[in-house]
């Protein structure tokens, strides 16, 4: 069953040359063939490679197989292990430069796991690595069957398809449709992101007479041709087929012979194979079944192991099927169709199958092949008990994990303990299978790691156990469970050492987002922990980490957390260099914290070294709370274009990590939080109200911190919108779980904008109370922000003159802290009260300088307000807010893309730190660059340092352009 000529495909191949020829002049882009079996879409492949290659292009080919598909990234190392395998000296060097560098971790040596799941990195590395060839000649990569390729690769082709803009790239796909046991989401995908879907029809009549003039050396009767169309339903392959089942049996293509068409085609591929094997010796069929259960690639003396057959018999079984069209003529063995190969796999026994991949495995682990080469078969095979086949099965699923592709382990873990593994692997295989499941979110996780912890019998050991059970119990939002994992582990371990420390910083800081779950012990533990704090005595770093959440919850003033956060940030340096588990959580416990003593600056700074280090590394797991924090905090300084980048970013990495690992439900929310304020802030109510719908109803139930900040962000929204009633709501609703165990009131921001509602409202009573309620508390904790904020709706609350004083107090006291927004409303508020008491004049001045304040901080819904007040007090503020000129009028991403371009860093390098494509990035520049009137990029650092724009000010750069 060879090749049919391509006949009736020159539109599919015109549109290939045409998406070629784009990509060569840099235009990279995507074409997905789809058909059943047999239609020719190998053909079509075969033929765009042959003609890429005649251009002076690069083709890189791979094809899914069946028996592959448990292959972590089988398919990419197909496409490019090779390529960078022969890749020596400088050429190695410049096709892993930048980001690139990453790829080492799928196409090289696996390194040690240093507990940040690497998904995202490796596809980033992976791309850049596409790039840097890309930048040499244009390449082409040809995948076939893409419906047998592993998860892992179809994610990166998925990545890559969305970015192949800008580069000198093509990628072509082929493969079924609607395959049994094929994921089909994935290939969907593909398919709606590519720029051309080719759907090869089938045969025409015509083109099925030709084929049979051409095989059979005579003309047939249209007849004859016609009930060859008919019955094969023109699929190339079929008629391929059926012609050679004609010319063996000699009927001649007359019309006469219609009605054994009609026999012949009942005939189907599976038939045809064993009808060639039946007319062959049993040594043939031998090597035919060896090689489907070995896999396309097999040698001859695999075969011959597996088989029980002299080299010889094989090399002679070889030769017969591919007389007979059902092995390939080339020197790596394989079927000329996996349609074929299917045919004969399904024919041998079940039990037969399972016992010849077991062998398999024995043979190639006798071998020394890698792991996976091995544990695919041990997949297909039943378990026995076999010691060396759970190694090789744990061993395999622990490089897919590193690899980032957990889903890809998880069939090997699972075949590993069915195995099932002797008891002194039992530990480790259920440790391996439970983490594996616990990024992946599935639901037995916990059983696993719970069990595994109780096959340990060193208490350090299981204690170590616990702890990846509660980091994975906390990001799916299981706390209470979490807490019990690390109640456990805490008790199991000695007191003093460095996990006891470690755990006890991670209790604390989870009891800081849910304090309904320290128990009596633990609230004694802090006490004393907190107790010995205060009388000056010497803690490490660790456990002041740990402190820091409590002292800000719990003890006032603020200024006593301070020796606290100094040895937070040592421990928070320590664990990062040592690529520690507990980095992102003591980084955001100290960043919070120093936000939260008013030193929003130094906590920015702290988030935005560790930003820059991860975003250099494509660290997407520690990038997203890191970045919503960074949001948070970049809000509260009045940054709301940089809070609006932050938390984008931040979404972005959440939907990256979903290719491969699953994060908390906790991040997530928050950073829709944040999403929201910030685009309410924006003044873009109803896409900040959709930000919140796709949140579930449940996270603003659950008695936790993030559900409290959820419910004020909310309640700006709802305020915004004129929903008085449900933002009033919202606050109370977080008010009533702060007020017990977050008397701090720079927690949670919650009064003060309920005291200005119930003022809007008429209730001033009850507006007067909750102001005086925020303010004593500010003075109580000492904090500046909190107190200002209350003397704004104090001064709001109260009217008339008292009012305006109590206002003029407020624009004083928050002028010198860094909440730079809050003192934009300060001053508005207080114009807002001139005006209402008749001094519209005395009113102007603030107002002006509000709306600029709230203008620099791209607080449009506050600059609005402002504007609208100064009509009222009789001047004309400037119509042109909108800014379509300057820095204001920079996107969020335009303005990430301008600093990071301010700062020195080329268009490649911007690209590798925000992930995207350099063609983004030179659209952004490009933006930029005409709405800051500058045609050079040594400019931008000035333009966004101009008056106009002073808030963005960064270090001198140099010129514009695609510079790489």
């Amino acid at each position: 069953m060879g090749p049919v000529a391509l006949l009736e495909r020159d539109g599919e191949g015109e549109r290939l040359r045409a998406l070629l020829a784009a990509a060569a002049r840099g235009d990279g882009c995507a074409a997905v063939i789809l058909g059943s079996g047999g239609i020719g879409k190998t053909s079509l492949l075969e033929r765009i490679r042959d003609e890429a290659r005649a251009t002076g292009a690069e083709v890189l080919t791979a094809r899914g197989a069946e028996l592959d598909r448990s292959f972590a990234f089988g398919v990419v190392r197909q496409l490019l292990e090779q390529r960078l395998h022969l890749a020596e000296g400088p050429a190695r060097a410049a096709l892993l430069k930048g980001a690139a560098r990453h790829a080492v971790a799928i196409l090289g040596d696996v390194p040690e796991h240093n507990g940040d799941e690497p998904p995202v990195r490796a596809l980033h590395g992976l791309y850049w690595l596409l790039a840097n060839l890309a930048a040499e000649r244009t390449v082409v990569l040809c995948v076939d069957d893409i419906q047998w390729a592993d998860r892992a690769s179809l994610r990166w082709l998925m990545h890559v398809t969305r970015r192949l803009e800008g580069l000198r790239a093509l990628l072509v796909l082929a493969g079924r449709p609607a395959e049994p046991g094929s994921d089909l989401e994935p290939i969907d995908a593909l398919t709606a992101e590519a720029e051309a879907v080719l759907r090869p029809g089938a045969l025409g009549t015509a083109s099925v007479m030709a084929v049979l003039r051409e095989e059979l050396g005579t003309a047939p009767d249209s007849v004859f041709a016609a009930a060859c169309a008919h019955q094969t339903g023109g699929n190339p392959l079929l008629v391929r087929a059926l012609v050679d089942h004609l010319r063996r049996r000699g009927i001649a293509p007359v019309a006469d012979a219609v009605g054994l068409v009609d026999e012949a085609a009942d005939e189907d591929i599976a038939r045809t194979v064993r009808r060639r094997l039946a007319g062959l010796d049993g040594a043939a069929t031998s090597v035919a079944r060896a090689v489907a259960i070995l896999g396309d690639g097999a040698t001859v003396r695999e075969v011959a192991t597996l088989s029980g057959l002299d080299e010889a018999v094989v090399r002679g079984g070889v030769a017969d099927l591919a007389a007979v069209d059902v092995l390939a003529p080339r020197q790596a063995l394989g079927f000329v169709h996996p349609l074929v190969r299917t045919a004969v796999y399904q024919d041998i026994a079940a039990v037969q199958r399972a016992a010849q991949h077991a062998a398999a495995a024995r043979q190639l682990r006798a071998a020394c092949a890698d792991e996976e080469s091995v544990a695919r078969h041990l997949l297909r095979a039943d378990g026995c008990g076999d010691a060396a086949a759970t190694d090789t099965l744990l061993a395999a699923g622990r490089t897919a994990t590193r690899r980032g592709a957990p889903d890809q382990a998880l069939p090997y873990l699972e075949r590993a303990l069915l195995e099932p593994p002797p008891a002194a692997a039992l530990a480790d295989v259920l440790t391996a299978l439970g983490t594996c499941e616990a990024l992946l979110r599935v639901p037995g996780f916990a059983a696993h790691l719970q069990a595994a912890a109780a096959a340990i019998d060193d208490p350090v050991d299981a204690a170590g156990v616990e702890v990846v059970l509660a980091d994975a119990q906390i990001a799916v939002g299981r706390f209470s469970e979490g807490f019990g994992s690390l109640d456990r582990a805490y008790r199991a371990v000695p007191a003093d050492g460095d996990l006891a420390r470690a755990i006890e910083a991670a209790a604390c800081t989870l009891g800081q987002v849910v304090p309904s779950l320290l128990t009596p012990a633990w609230e004694q533990r802090i006490r004393l922990r907190a107790a010995q704090y205060e009388a000056g005595e010497s803690l490490d770093p660790m456990t002041l980490a740990g402190l820091v959440p409590h002292l800000l919850r719990a003890h006032a003033p603020v200024t006593g957390a301070l020796r606290a956060l100094a040895g937070a940030r040592i421990a928070v340096d320590a664990e990062l260099a040592r690529g520690g588990v507990m980095a992102p959580t003591l980084l955001t416990s100290a960043a919070l914290g120093l936000a939260n003593v008013g030193q929003l600056a130094e906590g920015g700074a702290l988030l935005d070294r560790f930003i820059a280090v991860a975003e250099g590394e494509g660290a997407s797991n520690t990038l997203a709370p890191a970045l919503a924090i960074r949001a948070e905090i970049s809000l509260h300084q009045g940054r709301v274009q940089d809070a609006e980048s932050e938390v984008r970013a931040a979404l972005m990495h959440l939907r990256l990590g979903d290719l491969g690992v699953a994060h908390g439900d906790h991040v997530t929310a928050w950073a829709h939080g944040a999403l929201g304020l910030v685009l309410a802030e924006r003044g873009h109510h109803d896409e900040a109200a959709r930000a919140f719908a796709a949140l579930p109803p449940e996270v603003f139930d659950e008695p936790t911190i993030t559900a409290a900040l959820l419910l004020t962000a909310r309640a700006a929204i709802r305020s915004a919108q004129g929903d008085r009633d449900g933002a009033l709501a919202d606050l109370r609703a977080a008010g009533a779980f702060t007020t017990s165990y977050f008397p701090n009131p720079i927690s949670v921001r919650w009064r003060s904008p309920a005291s200005l509602l119930l003022t809007a409202g008429g209730d001033r009573e009850a507006a007067l109370a909750l102001a005086d309620e925020e303010l004593a508390l500010s003075h109580e904790w000492g904090v500046a922000v909190p107190a200002g904020r209350a003397r704004v709706a104090r001064g709001v609350a109260l009217g008339g003159p008292e009012g305006v004083a109590e206002l003029r107090a407020a624009v004083a006291a928050l002028a010198v802290t860094e909440a730079r927004l809050e003192h934009a409303r300060a001053l508005i508020e207080l114009g807002a009260a001139l005006r209402r008491s008749g001094s519209r004049a005395e009113a102007r001045e603030p107002l002006r300088e509000g709306l600029d304040r709230a203008t620099r901080c791209g607080a449009v819904r506050e600059a609005a307000r402002a504007g609208e007040e100064l009509l009222a007090a009789g001047a004309r503020p400037r119509r042109d807010r909108q800014f379509l000129r300057g820095p204001e009028s920079l996107t969020a991403g335009e303005l990430r893309v301008a600093r990071l371009a301010a700062e020195g860093l080329t268009n490649r390098q911007i690209a590798e730190r925000l992930f995207v494509t350099q063609a983004a990035v030179q659209w952004h520049l490009r933006n930029t660059f005409r709405k800051l009137d500058i045609t050079a990029r040594g400019a931008l650092a000035d333009a966004l340092s101009s008056p106009e724009g002073k808030a963005y000010g960064v270090p001198h750069s140099d010129p514009p352009g695609p510079r790489t």
